[in-house]
């Protein structure tokens, strides 16, 4: 890191704030590989998302789905869900760590990566809640003026 680079007497200058800022936020989650599910709206583009810039902020590998490398051993882990779907399952299943999206915001704001326990997906889960929830966020359920419900994205 440039800073380190500095204090060995590396470098002439003293270095950039701009630069060692996110140099040592990219090292928070460097080794984990995540996707998301019922955190971003199917017709919304992923990395235009803030869940995702705040992932790749913190060096997170963010992929659409669960990832598999050739020999099919499992390469995702950890899935932040909203709510329990399919993508859910199939992570437990493949004993992957499924969080909620608080866990994602507690490691940016706290610049560490969280204790996972504390951040497990339940059941009763209300995304609505998450403090970065926003529009590009899916909605349980979103009632029209007539009081009618419309489909519920699955991931």
């Amino acid at each position: 890191m440039a800073y380190d680079q500095w204090i060995d007497g590396k470098h002439g200058t003293m270095p950039d704030l701009k630069q060692i800022i996110p140099d040592i936020r990219r090292q928070i989650l460097s080794s984990v590989s995540l996707c998301f599910s019922h955190i971003i709206q199917q017709n919304h583009p992923m990395e235009k998302h803030n869940a995702t810039i705040m992932a790749q902020a913190m060096g997170a590998n963010v992929t659409q789905d669960l990832q598999f490398d050739h020999d099919g051993i499992i390469e995702t882990t950890h899935v932040i869900a909203g709510k329990i779907t399919l993508k859910v399952y199939q992570a437990q299943q493949n004993n992957i760590k499924v969080v909620t999206p608080e866990w994602l915001s507690d490691c940016y704001e706290q610049w560490e990566k969280q204790p996972e326990d504390n951040y497990i997906l339940t059941r009763n889960y209300k995304v609505r809640k998450w403090r970065f929830f926003t529009e590009d966020t899916p909605r349980v359920s979103k009632r029209r003026h007539c009081d009618i419900q419309q489909p519920v994205s699955v991931s």
